[in-house]
């Protein structure tokens, strides 16, 4: 239960020029000097769990971005004791920029831990500082709509699987499952050498029907989790490469009317996959993986991010955006030693701002249904798909900028099994958007993020959104974001 505090906070910022060159960071001039803050009394602390200690972490907002104020962070953090104020100051700030004070009060269950489990958030309205001079600002915060688990544990990435009902988190050595987000059990350790990066919605071969199941994204290829087992064997087949890769992404398209299943995957450097007969099911050992190196064309990460529908896999690279029919890993499994040219396979499409001019899609998301949020370095867009089409993976006209986000980059997209929520982070936070309204909420990363984000995943009543981070997993129910 979260423990509300329920009271304004003042914050007395006080300016002291300082006789020091300003900062290049900043544009603006007149010197430097300390800011002082001061928290009123807050509420005593048998008000609060006596097994942990309140803390207030404190950034500083200038133009817009991070100050860093920490020994270390980007944050400084003090100890909410008792009824007694709490002072924090901030030094060598220079004159300038407009400010912001932001702060994240809540839980550490010891003195050392790094995560922090946010009760309650605010913000003071932007603000300048003068030499000399003494500013008063207030700000009141309010309840975290976050609710954390597995704090201090650095998560992967996270699945829903419908078909068996089962919520699947990932670390680093162990896989942790539960019926729902507080039901997690205490988790299941990896088989030896196997080291997590994600994890995937995979499929494969259920009896009568294709089945869902989660996929590792490992150090040594794609590891199923299947009927309560690790399947080390998926990966043994031969691979075009000659090396074993190591995979971020994974995904699976049925094809030949539910009959054979194409594996896609993305790694560090390049793509790649597999084309598994029904008659070749059971024999890891014959399947020919294909795996193509982008890494002389392109450096660093060349695939940022792809999902799969029933027919396609659609792909956000550094060399575009472009869908990929199923044809090019089915060709390659008939003869392996015709290395497809990928180019000739991939069907590009764009996003252009009002002059014209393309914005890199960095990231995507599928309603599983007809439409595509496109994730891009100014704001997230969505589309039509057109599937029905040979060449052009996107309907005409139907390309839209979701409104709210056009001044942020946005790095992940998640989008709720009915489509009628859409997540989207920017580098630092999360934007709701709600279709059937055309609005949207912005949930800043002190509002109770658990740090750098690794998943997002709904669970199936369609308001449950769950992220997965460095610090663990938190959940919120976004029909309570007033949207």
């Amino acid at each position: 239960m979260k423990r509300i505090i329920k009271k304004t906070v003042f914050i007395s910022i006080a300016f002291v020029a300082g006789l020091f060159l300003y900062s290049c960071y900043f544009t603006g001039v007149g010197g430097r000097g300390s800011i002082a803050l001061r928290f009123s009394e807050v509420s005593p602390k048998s008000a609060r769990a006596a097994s942990s200690t309140t803390y207030a972490r404190v950034y500083l907002i200038a133009n817009g971005e991070i100050y860093p104020i920490g020994d270390g962070t980007d944050y400084v953090e003090t100890s909410l004791s008792g009824t007694s104020a709490t002072e924090v100051e901030i030094p060598d700030v220079p004159v300038g920029p407009q400010y912001q004070v932001t702060i994240s009060i809540g839980d550490k269950p010891t003195v050392d831990a790094d995560f922090l489990e946010v009760t309650e958030y605010g913000a003071s309205d932007p603000f300048s500082i003068t030499p000399g001079g003494t500013t008063d600002v207030s700000l009141t915060p309010t309840a975290s709509p976050f609710s954390l688990y597995l704090g201090g544990t650095e998560l992967k990435g996270v699945i829903y699987n419908t078909a068996d009902s089962t919520l699947y988190v990932v670390s680093g050595t162990r896989l942790y499952m539960g019926a729902s987000v507080s039901g997690m059990d205490t988790g299941t350790l990896l088989p030896t050498g196997y080291s997590a990066n994600s994890i995937s919605l995979g499929t494969f071969f259920g009896g009568a029907a294709p089945k869902d199941e989660p996929w590792i994204d490992t150090n040594m290829g794609i590891l199923p989790y299947r009927n309560g087992a690790f399947q080390e064997d998926f990966f043994s087949g031969t691979i075009s490469s000659g090396t074993k890769p190591s995979i971020l992404q994974s995904g699976g398209v049925w094809v030949n009317s539910n009959v054979d299943l194409t594996v896609f995957y993305q790694r560090d450097g390049g793509l790649g996959g597999t084309y598994i007969a029904s008659d070749n099911a059971s024999t890891p050992s014959n399947w020919n993986w294909l795996d193509i190196d982008l890494s002389d064309v392109l450096t660093g990460r060349p695939i940022l991010d792809f999902f799969v529908t029933a027919n396609y896999a659609y792909f956000a690279t550094k060399l575009g955006a472009f869908r990929l029919d199923t044809k090019m890993i089915q060709d390659y499994s008939v003869n392996t030693s015709n290395v497809p040219d990928l180019m000739s396979y991939a069907d590009f499409f764009k996003v252009t701002d009002s002059n014209g001019n393309e914005i890199p899609i960095i990231s995507l998301g599928y309603d599983n249904g007809t439409k595509i949020v496109m994730g891009t370095e100014a704001g997230a867009y969505m589309a039509e798909l057109d599937e029905a089409s040979a060449d052009t993976p996107l309907k005409a006209g139907t390309i839209s900028l979701l409104e709210g986000t056009g001044d942020y980059e946005i790095t992940r997209v998640s989008v709720s099994p009915d489509g009628a929520y859409i997540a989207l982070f920017s580098e630092k936070d999360l934007f709701v958007y709600r279709q059937s309204t055309g609005t949207i909420v912005k949930l800043p990363f002190y509002s109770g993020l658990p740090g750098e984000i690794t998943g997002a995943a709904w669970m199936p009543d369609n308001k449950t959104l769950v992220i997965t981070g460095e610090d663990g997993m938190v959940s919120v129910d976004v029909t309570g974001l007033g949207l």
